[in-house]
């Protein structure tokens, strides 16, 4: 039968099916203690009726809008793709959509873009600060009665439940595996003094390196937080003043690609070979795909964004289902070691 004319409703299905509206409604919803047959009799109407059920009206009668909010600043890279993918692919799994939005570097803009998305309902936000100062003064809105996951690059003194790198793991095992292979002056890369995220890393490298009794000098730490000129020259000079250290930790993708440069300005060349034609190995604690096409391809520590995204996206369905269970929880999440040419 074909009604394609008019707008079909669970009172037609009800008529065609000869059952209750209230069974109608119970099958849909998955709900009280229907028969096998009955089910089967109420989803044929749906079928031969071409009946669509309108999930916004009944979202509104069970007080669910089975929508997420997401906020990122405007990094349209690898990680950010491959985060949004994880914490999509899980929300939709559990039969929630994703209302996702870019704030840019304005905390002004992020505050109202933040605002709109609780006034359009979302049951949760996800939300990722716009830079490592921004993520020291974030806080819970007082008026948000929804709960909230922060993706923090560093642990989080906060009341929001937040997602993260396990930073003093990912430092020291790249730490340790430079000195494995030989290595015993080791350079860090990368970052801005007083990002939580580096300072986590370069506690963790300077302590590994105490525990193996090797040195960890002040000039061997060089800031720079993009690709630029200035920071392939400063690990050109380094390099070519301290011409003992051997291996460099690369803050991220942007600090690598500054130091595959400054190596090869210094007129030394990048791999694990220790000694061999002066080479420096290079360990990155971001990936992207320039990293892996790179000759030599770049050995990373990092945690892979993808499970990031997958982490918050769980975190926050079960603040949803648990509401009751308001304590304030933190995930540090493990480092893959990505093994190539570099070191």
């Amino acid at each position: 039968m074909s009604q394609s004319n008019k707008k079909i409703t669970i009172t037609d299905v009800a008529q065609h099916a000869n059952v209750s509206v209230t069974t109608v409604s119970l099958v849909l919803s998955q709900k009280g203690r229907i028969s096998a047959q009955t089910i089967a009799r109420v989803q044929k109407a749906i079928d031969e009726l071409g009946f669509v059920r309108n999930q916004t009206a009944a979202n509104l009668r069970t007080q669910s809008t089975k929508t997420i909010g997401l906020m990122v600043n405007n990094k349209n890279d690898f990680s950010t793709y491959r985060m949004v993918a994880g914490i999509s692919d899980v929300l939709e799994q559990n039969g929630y959509m994703l209302y996702l939005t870019q704030c840019g570097q304005n905390a002004e803009v992020y505050d109202q873009k933040l605002l709109t998305l609780y006034q359009q309902g979302v049951e949760g936000i996800i939300m990722s600060p716009i830079d490592d100062q921004h993520l020291l003064s974030l806080r819970k809105p007082e008026s948000f009665q929804i709960p909230l996951v922060c993706l923090s690059s560093a642990k989080l003194d906060s009341d929001i439940d937040y997602i993260t790198p396990d930073n003093t793991h990912s430092a020291k095992l790249a730490t340790e595996h430079l000195i494995r292979q030989g290595h015993r002056r080791i350079a860090y890369v990368g970052g801005t003094t007083g990002s939580p995220c580096r300072d986590e890393r370069i506690a963790s490298y300077r302590y590994t390196l105490s525990q193996y009794g090797l040195p960890s000098k002040q000039e061997w730490i060089l800031d720079g937080d993009f690709i630029s000129e200035d920071l392939v020259q400063a690990v050109n000079m380094l390099l070519t003043e301290q011409t003992q250290i051997t291996a460099i930790l690369c803050h991220d993708a942007s600090s690598a690609l500054s130091c595959i440069n400054g190596v090869r300005k210094s007129g030394r060349e990048i791999g694990k070979e220790l000694f061999i034609d002066e080479r420096v190995a290079l360990i990155s604690f971001d990936d992207s795909e320039q990293l892996m096409l790179n000759h030599p391809s770049l050995t990373c520590v990092y945690t892979d964004p993808y499970s990031v995204g997958e982490s918050a996206a769980l975190r926050l369905l079960d603040s949803i289902r648990n509401p009751s269970d308001s304590d304030h929880k933190s995930m540090l999440l493990p480092a893959k070691f990505i093994h190539r040419n570099s070191a």
